[in-house]
């Protein structure tokens, strides 16, 4: 039972201190920020170390290193963003594009439809038409007789 309680207290304060390296961290934009979490965790003494680095780099600005990678980060992020922005409006306007040439091919085939029914119409018209002017020439030739 005692062994018990020591490794849940142990696991307790572990998670504990990583809590508060994890919040820290996040507030003063700690460098190496994983590593201290993980070895917090895993090396519990760690945690010493990261009270007195944190507290010995807490006056101190960020090494010009870590402020260009930041700053890289957050162009890179923000092209990031500008890309996805991008690519959905482009997603977007091929989707109304789809949409409307699936529109024009069904006016076309009605366009086409309509264009049939009027020749069959003309064509039985035309139909009719030559067969009044055989009747007209077969009688005109019966009259001559």
């Amino acid at each position: 039972m005692d062994q018990n309680l020591y490794t849940w207290l142990s696991l307790l304060l572990r998670t504990a201190m990583t809590l508060y390296v994890i919040r820290d961290s996040e507030k003063r934009k700690t460098p190496f920020r994983p590593g201290w979490i993980v070895f917090t965790f895993l090396l519990w003494p760690v945690f010493f170390a990261y009270l007195y680095y944190s507290r010995k780099m807490a006056g101190k600005a960020l090494p010009p290193l870590y402020e260009r990678e930041a700053e890289m980060r957050r162009r890179m992020e923000e092209n990031r963003k500008r890309v996805q922005a991008e690519r959905e409006a482009w997603e977007r306007l091929r989707r109304e594009e789809a949409a409307k040439n699936h529109q024009t091919s069904a006016d076309l085939d009605e366009a086409q439809r309509q264009r049939a029914e009027i020749k069959a119409k003309r064509m039985k018209e035309l139909e009719e038409e030559r067969r009044q002017q055989e009747e007209a020439a077969a009688r005109a030739l019966k009259l001559k007789k």
